[in-house]
């Protein structure tokens, strides 16, 4: 096997081949089990990888292309981005059986937050998904007060889109797009038992054109910033009151 066809890109490499390798080395068994469990396939261009029973915050293929980004643009109709969520508010979100491990690997995941400033993050946010109450509203104000401060970093945007903005762009799913200087940029689409990885050029052009869209619609970043602390305060306002009666 050349490896240097590998790095170019000009060889495919088969999990058999991968498992070859792993025996050359003496690799662990765990290694061997974390190539196998991944499974991903490769057709054309779309990459499919399974969750671990630790979700998807655990794709490992996921944390590499983010850990090499050099800005990752994150857009979730439905909830804050899970890179920007508290813990309380993605344990009462990830309700499976699971919760437990999934909780703390999207902590884990989220370190890269911590990291020095070698990429810039931002985050788009509709404004019915802060507005979409999970747990109660102490968890609410904790998750807005959590991503307002996110929003008053240097590497990282928050803009959030008006409830009521005509449009299509801001009510599809949910992605990622994550740019590479030295690699094509990726755009990830987390289902809910697999993570797909799209590079094609025309499959990048649709989602850049989603990001310029919602951009559009959004309020500045100052602009959400204030939001996000206004409705981090209407919240707190009603923390410990019954969700069904805090108008």
């Amino acid at each position: 096997m050349r490896l240097d066809r590998l790095e170019e890109g000009l060889r495919s490499f088969p999990v058999d081949d991968a498992c070859r390798c792993l025996d050359e080395v003496g690799a662990p068994p765990e290694f061997y089990d974390r190539v196998v469990e991944a499974d991903w396939q490769a057709d054309g261009d779309l990459l499919a990888h399974r969750h671990l029973p630790a979700g998807p915050d655990a794709v490992w293929m996921v944390l590499r292309c983010e850990s090499e980004a050099s800005a990752v643009i994150v857009f979730d109709p439905t909830a804050v981005p899970s890179l920007a969520q508290t813990r309380e508010y993605a344990r009462v979100l990830l309700d499976t059986s699971d919760a437990g491990a999934w909780v703390e690997a999207r902590m884990h995941r989220q370190r890269i937050l911590s990291e020095p400033l070698t990429r810039e993050f931002e985050f788009l946010v509709p404004e019915a998904a802060l507005r979409a109450v999970v747990g109660d509203h102490g968890v609410m104000e904790d998750q807005l007060l959590r991503l307002a401060e996110l929003a008053g970093r240097e590497d990282v945007t928050v803009r959030v889109v008006p409830a009521g903005t005509p449009g299509a762009a801001w009510s599809r799913g949910q992605f990622t797009l994550m740019e590479h200087d030295s690699y094509p940029t990726v755009a990830h689409l987390e289902l809910d038992t697999a993570s797909l990885l799209l590079d094609r050029p025309d499959d990048i052009a649709v989602y850049r054109d989603r990001v310029h869209s919602i951009r559009a619609a959004a309020l500045e970043g100052e602009r959400s910033r204030e939001f996000l602390y206004d409705l981090t305060d209407w919240y707190g306002k009603r923390r410990g009151m019954n969700v069904a009666d805090a108008k």
